[in-house]
């Protein structure tokens, strides 16, 4: 059987196909951690006004604040994974830039063999535990505010 042989115009195709699928990954990135950011600053402005201020129940206070450091932690893995489907995509596409003399020279430090994590994925799983302190600091608070 006679193995099918990529031309320039394939590889160019591929290439396209290939920084489209991983922009629209980014994309998606950002989109549901934005959704997801917003659902735990809501989440974490309620637990300051309505658990933290009032007479609240010590056991609703712990579930509102457990229920935002999960959000928290799934926050964080779920950037972590799109951030490493966005980091596998970029070194495609860096491969097959390989294939033309030239075109990898466009962008700036091409050079190197290692793509690394993406920064923005980093700043946004800083922010996730950012939120998940900030629930924790809650927590602590009720527990402290409920034994005195």
């Amino acid at each position: 059987m006679q193995k099918h042989q990529l031309k320039d115009q394939d590889y160019l195709d591929l290439w396209k196909y290939t920084s489209e699928d991983t922009a629209k990954i980014k994309d998606k990135l950002w989109t549901i951690a934005s959704w997801l950011y917003a659902l735990m600053s809501g989440l974490l402005g309620f637990v300051v006004k309505y658990s933290l201020e009032s007479n609240a129940d010590i056991f609703f206070s712990i579930a509102t604040t457990a229920a935002g450091m999960g959000l928290s932690y799934y926050t964080y893995i779920m950037i972590q994974e799109y951030g490493k489907h966005v980091r596998n995509g970029w070194k495609v596409v860096r491969k097959i830039q390989d294939k033309f003399e030239g075109f990898g020279d466009l962008w700036k430090d091409n050079n190197k063999d290692e793509v690394p994590f993406p920064a923005f994925a980093t700043r946004l799983m800083i922010l996730a535990l950012g939120y998940g302190l900030g629930f924790f600091l809650a927590l602590v608070y009720a527990v402290f505010k409920s034994t005195i």
